[in-house]
């Protein structure tokens, strides 16, 4: 048996084979539990989105061959479709290779579909561990900051079916590290794969093009530590970077396949106030117009949903941050560490600040601003290495126990996602860090994806042996959603029922609903709690 190579010990020793066995968990998590997630209620309308460009694209290119397919004369025209605007760089992918591996049962077309969006969710998590090793050189810290990064149970159970949010996090991610190793030295090459990722970003979901002043902002900060020297080296980097931009973003869009800057100042605009389906959300108890949220919604709902060790990380690291740079702030643009530091928090803070200023439409919490927490988990590592870093002031008699007190509530805070992630399975999308179940059920969106339908109706299928059971809720969508991934026998079983009719069951979780149930809806028999909180319940009627 041969022995050892000198570089494979070298790397057990020092514990940097840890790298490799966390992605490789993490791939192993993803095939192991793609299963076991329902249906989001945008998913079958996004995969509609994919079918329309689908059809687009093969009438341009194969019109012969797009005519020949049996569903045809059902899929809508991209031209009169109402959600034309939409990126489509997964959607449209995801149906081709649907269709390539002639995938026709729904159960099968979605578990595909959420392994799919898993997989380039990964891909995110490994752009983010490149991007903090490039940060703080330190690929310990690195891997720490994409543990927390990934077992934030709100991101890791999107990251199996939310190929909106969930997906631009991980696409803006790959942005910002191509843009932190363009900035690390200017190439051909890296300003060709910069564009690429900048174009796939906003093909993906138009507020992508915030790539573009975060990448002019650097390559300014990157002249600026030059003192006007090298610019020659950045010429050919920044024009590819721009032509790869653009090129990507119309190849990867058909809507911008014809009048492509029209469409594409269209669909910004729609983005910025985007108000299709838009109604009020509940908010701290009380019913508030979407389109008129106050400017505290979006950091409220950050910190209710994020665990309160990552929280103290964060506090601690925005203090290290005015300790650093506060008595001299030019230090920071000195530096490559420094420049990425203000990418890092234009990154954060302006999307926040852009949301309050053009009084942008949000719901559903706040997952249209997911992509900002990965600059989130960066300040929080500026926190833990400024703990490390004074680990010596820590050693002192008189500091000691402060300092195993603080380091003995980070540890408890952070195993407590962990366990969170293992008890709440698959129902993470409902995770909290504060108020009590009865103020959240009173006064917060519970399950606004639908996915506990799923568990509902696999209930009434368990318990109830009639041949067909008719089911109904107080919308269509989530009950037809969750039946896709049910095996077909089981399917067969359930009768959808009008929501305005009567039927032998009622489901309901409670959105827009937050209130009991009159006794007429039938009695009781089975409901979903996830940490306290009441996320599903199954009504029955007596069969007559």
């Amino acid at each position: 048996m041969p022995a050892p190579s000198a570089p494979l010990l070298s790397a057990f020793r020092s514990g940097r084979w840890l790298v490799p066995a966390f992605f490789g968990a993490v791939l192993l998590l993803g095939l192991l539990l793609h299963r076991d997630y329902g249906v989001s209620w945008d998913e079958p309308v996004d995969r509609l989105n994919g079918m329309v460009n689908a059809k687009y694209v093969a009438d341009k290119l194969a019109p012969a061959v797009a005519r020949g397919q049996d569903n045809y004369a059902l899929i809508p025209e991209l031209a009169t479709y109402p959600d034309q605007d939409h990126g489509v760089v997964f959607e449209l992918p995801s149906i081709l290779l649907q269709k390539l591996l002639r995938l026709e049962e729904p159960q099968q077309v979605y578990w595909t579909r959420h392994l799919l969006i898993y997989l380039l969710y990964t891909g995110g998590l490994l752009a983010f561990y490149g991007l903090a090793r490039l940060r703080f050189r330190n690929w310990r810290l690195a891997l720490l900051g994409t543990a927390v990064l990934y077992c934030t149970p709100r991101l890791f159970a999107d990251a199996f079916y939310n190929a909106k949010d969930g997906l631009f996090l991980a696409f803006f991610t790959v942005g910002m590290f191509t843009l932190a190793r363009l900035l690390r030295r200017p190439t051909a090459g890296r300003g060709f794969w910069h564009g690429v990722a900048t174009g796939a970003a906003i093909a993906l979901r138009v507020n992508g093009v915030l790539l573009v002043p975060l990448t002019l902002l650097g390559l300014t900060l990157w002249l600026g530590r030059r003192r006007g020297t090298g610019g020659r080296h950045l010429l050919p980097a920044a024009g590819l970077w721009l032509l790869l931009s653009a090129a990507t973003t119309v190849l990867c869009w058909p809507y911008l396949w014809e009048q492509p800057w029209a469409h594409f100042t269209q669909a910004f605009s729609s983005f910025r106030q985007f108000s299709r389906g838009a109604s009020t959300v509940l908010y701290g108890g009380s019913w508030v117009s979407a389109l008129d949220l106050p400017w505290h919604y979006v950091p409220w709902w950050l910190l209710i949903t994020t665990p309160l060790a990552y929280t103290a990380a964060f506090g601690l690291g925005a203090a290290a941050w005015l300790l650093c740079y506060g008595r001299r702030p030019l230090r920071v643009l000195r530096t490559y560490a420094g420049t990425l530091d203000v990418l890092t928090g234009a990154w954060l803070l302006g999307p926040l600040v852009a949301v309050v200023v053009f009084n942008s439409v949000l719901y559903d919490g706040w997952r249209h601003l997911y992509f900002v927490y990965p600059a989130f988990v960066l300040v929080g590592l500026h926190g833990l290495q400024a703990l490390l870093r004074g680990r010596r002031q820590w050693q002192r008699p008189r500091r000691r126990p402060v300092a195993i007190g603080v380091a003995a509530l980070l540890a408890a805070g952070a195993l407590e996602p962990l366990w969170r992630l293992v008890r709440d399975h698959p129902h993470q999308q409902l995770y909290f860090s504060l108020l009590s179940p009865a103020t959240l059920e009173a006064g917060y969106e519970r399950d606004y994806w639908g996915l506990t339908y799923r568990q509902g109706l696999q209930w009434i299928l368990d318990h109830d042996p009639a041949a067909q059971i008719t089911v109904r809720s107080y919308r269509p969508e989530p009950v037809y959603n969750n039946m896709q991934v049910l095996a077909p026998a089981e399917r067969q079983r359930l009768v959808r029922v009008a929501p305005q009719k009567e039927a032998e069951y009622f489901i309901s979780n409670y959105r827009w609903h937050p209130e009991s149930y009159a006794d007429s809806m039938g009695r009781e028999v089975y409901q979903l709690r996830v940490n306290g909180l009441k996320a599903l319940s199954v009504f029955r009627r007596a069969r007559r």
